[in-house]
């Protein structure tokens, strides 16, 4: 039987608008005031990074036991460490240093990866909070049909779910979308020929476009033209993907195929969740020297993506980096001193970095105290100040909302840092 994409079969119109929405027709009501048309790729580290090993210059703080391998580097004013088994790291910072914004001493007050994880993605512990990347994505002001794409990692939607787009922890998505999954089912599954698939498409088509043109007052009207608008992209939907390797399993190939979807328009944002060399996580409470490899493997990609972003043409800028934020995280840090098993333990301060569009390159943001706590910020400056406020996650997500043209105060009772994103 020949293949079409699943799409456009009469299994994905029986999904009714329900099954629209959750293919890029938002669940409520686009904002009129919404321009941001910034794109977002996050790169989640999980299980909780050592800041010493990279972002944090901490080798005269007696209170940490830091890398004695590592090396006290700068470049375009940021100090970095970096060492023999990771020059990834001090690849990076000699080569785009003057397009990144490092943030130190962000707190995350909790010592749990779940509930650390929830307030990295959303700056708060309430079940009622969307994360930053499904905020942006549901606010974007281009139709989108995978607006928050999921390569890996963790998501938490209250209203805006409609925009997560997961590929799958086996890359099941293009398998969906071409209709082949339908051969490894359990239960029988007997699919249109090509005729009545086509009759079934034209039937959906003449009725959306009947729908909207009764031009409706209000919401119900604006769901039926954008009925009608995603119903005719997702019949294409197969096709514009055909190019782009959804099934890849390393971090190298997600990334790869998350700047595809940035590039291509299909999505506002992408995540990517990565575990560290050989998939080991973060999470080193013993042989905490295995951070090292984590980075290397770390910035391997991050490299990679800003050389693609960089060697593209945006789509109004000169070049697609001019036009992606990335946003490279984790949920927690490590504990300043080593345990018995020479790891560390769990630690409620971190960093953070942002590579690309809209950033103040060149800088360096908070820093740790003594203690090992974060320092004060005046956050319109993003200067160090004994009155300022000490960062935390929910700033990082205003942060990342006002670079977006998205509102903070909406969805979060932090203040972006103003002095982090460039007018």
């Amino acid at each position: 039987m020949p293949r079409r994409p699943l799409l456009t079969r009469r299994h994905f119109g029986q999904l009714g608008l329900a099954g629209l929405v959750g293919m890029g027709l938002h669940g409520r009501s686009a904002r009129a005031d919404t321009s941001g048309s910034r794109r977002y790729l996050f790169l989640f580290a999980r299980g909780g990074w050592d800041f010493s090993y990279t972002f944090a210059h901490l080798a005269d703080n007696e209170n940490i036991d830091t890398d004695a391998d590592g090396y006290q580097d700068e470049a375009h004013d940021i100090p970095f460490v970096w060492g023999d088994k990771r020059e990834s790291v001090s690849d990076f910072f000699q080569n785009w240093g003057d397009r990144a914004c490092v943030i130190n001493g962000i707190e995350v007050p909790s010592i749990t990866h779940t509930r650390c994880t929830r307030l990295a993605f959303t700056g708060t512990t309430s079940p009622d909070a969307d994360d930053f990347p499904s905020i942006l994505a549901a606010n974007s002001s281009d139709t989108l049909l995978l607006p928050h794409i999921v390569l890996s990692g963790p998501t938490y939607n209250a209203r805006f779910g409609s925009q997560v787009v997961r590929v799958g922890d086996n890359g099941q998505l293009p398998a969906i979308i071409d209709g082949t999954i339908f051969e490894s089912s359990d239960m029988p599954v007997t699919l249109p020929d090509e005729g009545a698939t086509t009759l079934v498409d034209a039937f959906l088509r003449e009725q959306a476009a009947a729908r909207a043109a009764l031009g409706r007052a209000g919401q119900p009207g604006e769901i039926d033209m954008r009925f009608a608008q995603v119903l005719e992209q997702a019949t294409g939907l197969g096709d514009s993907v055909a190019d782009i390797d959804l099934t890849a399993t390393s971090n190298a190939g997600k990334a790869a195929a998350a700047v595809e979807l940035l590039a291509s328009g299909h999505s506002r944002c992408a995540l990517i969740e990565h575990l560290g060399e050989f998939d080991q996580s973060w999470d080193t409470h013993a042989s905490n020297q295995a951070q090292g490899a984590h980075f290397n493997r770390y910035f391997e990609v991050v490299n990679a993506i800003i050389e693609d972003l960089a060697s593209r043409p945006g789509h109004e800028a000169d070049s697609l980096l001019d036009e992606v934020t990335v946003v490279c995280f984790s949920e927690m840090g490590r504990f300043p001193k080593l345990n018995g098993q020479m790891g560390k333990d769990h630690w409620p301060f971190t960093s953070a970095m942002l590579v690309g569009a809209g950033v103040n390159g060149g800088r360096v943001v908070g820093a740790f105290q003594d203690d090992l706590t974060g320092a004060g910020v005046d956050l319109a400056s993003g200067e160090l100040s004994d009155s300022g406020e000490r960062l935390n996650a929910g700033h990082l997500g205003a942060t990342l909302l006002a670079m977006g043209d998205v509102d903070p105060e909406e969805f979060t009772n932090e203040d972006p840092i103003a002095g982090i994103y460039a007018d």
